[in-house]
């Protein structure tokens, strides 16, 4: 889902929350590579700040040993965005992994991020709040 939130006195705000399945062998994961591809291309084209958040199932732990990690990672990393979340976002008694995430290319304002841990579920929620007091949203027509 991408949602633009416009703005009068700065750039419009894209958000998107993504999820991808780790065992879905009916849409191959190259099909996912060129749809976030084009999707970044596009949007990143348009100067508008982005933020991405979701499950996206490739743990960041293991950009330098798993190619399909790291090919995750280097495509964000390609278009300036950068990840918010740096520790575990679902652990099990034996593992910690950083699959779910926030990605922006908001460099300029003050943030916070982190995870909320609940019991809820396995992987925990990952929140990032940003201070930007120049929004200031246009009214619809």
């Amino acid at each position: 889902m991408w949602i633009e939130i416009k703005n009068t006195r700065s750039k419009n705000i894209i958000c998107a929350a993504i999820y991808r399945h780790p065992h879905n062998n009916n849409i191959p994961l190259s099909s996912f590579f060129e749809y976030l591809e084009h999707a970044l291309q596009k949007v990143i084209s348009e100067n508008k700040q982005l933020y991405i958040c979701g499950d996206f199932n490739f743990d960041l732990h293991k950009i330098h040993n798993c190619n399909h990690s790291k090919r995750f990672y280097e495509l964000f990393h390609s278009f300036g965005l950068l990840p918010q979340i740096t520790i575990p976002t679902r652990t099990t008694n034996n593992t910690a992994t950083i699959i779910d995430n926030i990605f922006t290319n908001n460099y300029s304002h003050l943030k916070t991020s982190g995870n909320i841990i609940t019991d809820f579920s396995d992987h925990y929620s990952q929140f990032l709040s940003v201070r930007d007091t120049t929004i200031d949203t246009k009214k619809l027509k």
